[in-house]
């Protein structure tokens, strides 16, 4: 099924024509509220066919109209969209005032772009984005005839689309030749190098921030052990005296810098993320709960059943507590492994809603 005939069995036909207008640029048809579509003849000054029962439009009923947008008569298909927008059932508090070319202007930056139409925008479009490549009908200076597409679309960041390729009957077509991920009002399509993007950022930005926390953990492990009593097994807290006020201090001198990098890492990598184009709420929790749960499947692996559990150098034994079974506890450090995911991704989640938001 095409979205043509997905819109048009979408449709509550109960609604009568009440006019049908056509003008120089503009199709209006007013049912249940007013629709418009852009008003697309042949090339020809004078085509060879009229539209089908012109005069007495208004006296067809919705079904009747709205079939019109398969017409291959380009008119009675700019007749036919324009019914199918007036029977659309408006949903008001979704709607977002906005212009395309802010919309195109913020998802083209440094990227390569595909515009299906002219628009006077374009001059001041082509400053903005890496490369716009123009396909038209009638081609002007600097832009690309229609039979481009199948070369340039696929090599696209972003792909714009109007409403006019319903009444052409080329969007079908020139869908097929983007690549998965397909958004926007205008058909913006930028998924495929957003995922690599944010997957080589949580592994590249991961694997950074796990390195420089765990060197701040063995730092600190080898001056004194003492010092994350906090995360030894309840057993090895109760066998050993509590902090006294030094190691306290030192806890802090090396939980700081600890906790700061794994807040600014995510942080500097997400807000990065967001600087290179449009991305998602989605988007922007994934990478910075991603790069969190990294460094705990790290924490998990390396620090503590690696070298905690398997290897326990001499310098992670904190005095009055060698020989302890809970130094071999693997279950302990899965559990925290498994509390460390909630964390990180409710982490993830704050860090990506301030970003969003500024």
């Amino acid at each position: 099924m095409t979205i043509l005939d997905e819109l048009m069995a979408s449709l509550n036909y109960d609604a009568p024509i009440r006019s049908v207008l056509v003008g120089a640029h503009w199709t209006a048809v007013c049912s249940r509220y007013c629709g418009l579509a852009s008003t697309v003849m042949a090339e020809r000054p004078h085509p060879p066919t009229r539209v089908r029962d012109v005069g007495s439009l208004h006296q067809k009923s919705a079904r009747e109209l709205v079939e019109y947008a398969h017409s291959n008569d380009l008119l009675e298909a700019s007749i036919g969209v324009a019914t199918i927008n007036s029977l659309l059932e408006r949903q008001d508090e979704k709607a977002t005032e906005i212009n395309a070319f802010d919309v195109l202007a913020r998802k083209g930056k440094n990227r390569n772009v595909a515009l299906v139409g002219h628009f006077p925008f374009i001059p001041k479009l082509r400053t903005l984005v890496g490369q716009l490549w123009v396909l038209e009908q009638q081609p002007a200076e600097d832009e690309y005839p229609a039979d481009a597409a199948e070369d340039l679309i696929p090599k696209a960041d972003v792909v714009a689309l109007t409403g006019t390729s319903l009444i052409n009957h080329t969007m079908e077509g020139l869908l097929a030749l983007c690549h998965p991920g397909m958004s926007g009002p205008a058909g913006m399509n930028n998924g495929g190098k957003m995922t690599a993007q944010l997957w080589t950022g949580i592994l590249v930005h991961g694997t950074l921030v796990s390195l420089v926390a765990s060197i701040i953990l063995m730092v600190g492990l080898k001056i004194n052990p003492r010092t994350f009593l906090q995360d030894y097994p309840r057993a090895i807290q109760k066998k050993v005296p509590p902090k006294t006020a030094h190691e306290k201090k030192l806890s802090y001198l090396i939980g700081i810098p600890f906790m700061l990098v794994l807040v600014l890492g995510p942080f500097l990598s997400t807000l990065a993320l967001k600087n290179a184009g449009e991305t998602s709420f989605l988007e922007l929790s994934l990478n910075a709960a991603g790069i969190l749960i990294f460094f705990n499947v790290v924490d998990w692996l390396i620090l503590d059943w690696l070298i905690f559990c398997t290897l326990t150098p001499r310098f992670l034994v904190i005095p009055g507590s060698e020989g302890m079974a809970e130094y071999k506890d693997y279950g302990f450090h899965f559990r925290g492994f498994l509390l460390g995911i909630i964390f990180s991704c409710l982490g993830g989640l704050i860090i990506a809603g301030g970003i969003f938001l500024i």
